[in-house]
């Protein structure tokens, strides 16, 4: 295998949590730190943090290795935890870690960054698409001169490997909706390792 993405599994029914987000919208602006954080890649998103370090500083976000559950979890539970345990078990994960939710607003981009530190270095990264509409392009660079890229539609469960440079961008009017579970998997571990040995 020598791609930087893999779909894992599609038909995933969001609708209940999406429609439960409706109801909340004040949840989008409680912790805005991951947007503000000057020279974030992220300024063109919003988020709703369920489970995070235990702190909100940059430290943390590297190097704190825990994540703990925060007040919006108890809100969305009955829609998001099912979610969650869905996809921990069909990637046999052993840990989870942090879960966002994040919006990429309409024409925003997510810049070129890498996702470093110790954290970054012990978990894999996977992605629930929840809405997404054409026009939502998700880059790896796998290369200095080679990329790809994928649309991952509403409904599909992917991985791709965080620890490479990676950009977004969402040419569409509606926000990209995304659950991001980040999970102790060895399976996708073993995969990565072996393909930066090739």
């Amino acid at each position: 295998m020598d791609s930087s993405f893999q779909k894992i599994s599609e038909g995933i029914d969001v609708q209940p949590l999406l429609n439960k987000l409706k109801s909340f919208p004040l949840l989008w602006g409680e912790i805005t730190a991951r947007q503000q954080t000057p020279g974030s890649a992220h300024a063109h998103t919003r988020a709703i943090f369920l489970r995070w370090a235990k702190e909100l500083s940059i430290h943390a976000t590297f190097n704190d290795l825990k994540a703990v559950n925060y007040p919006a979890l108890k809100v969305l539970e009955d829609e998001a935890v099912p979610l969650v345990d869905k996809i921990f078990l069909e990637v046999e994960g052993i840990e989870l870690g942090r879960v966002l939710i994040v919006d990429l607003l309409p024409f925003g981009v997510i810049q070129a960054h890498a996702d470093e530190g110790a954290y970054a270095d012990k978990f894999e990264r996977f992605h629930l698409s929840m809405a997404s509409d054409e026009g939502n392009e998700f880059f790896v660079q796998t290369t200095p001169e080679v990329g790809e890229f994928v649309h991952m539609k509403a409904g599909q469960l992917w991985w791709f490997d965080h620890k490479k440079t990676h950009w977004l961008i969402n040419d569409s009017e509606h926000a990209r909706t995304h659950l991001i579970v980040d999970v102790v998997a060895p399976k996708y571990r073993r995969e990565r390792e072996a393909w930066v040995t090739q």
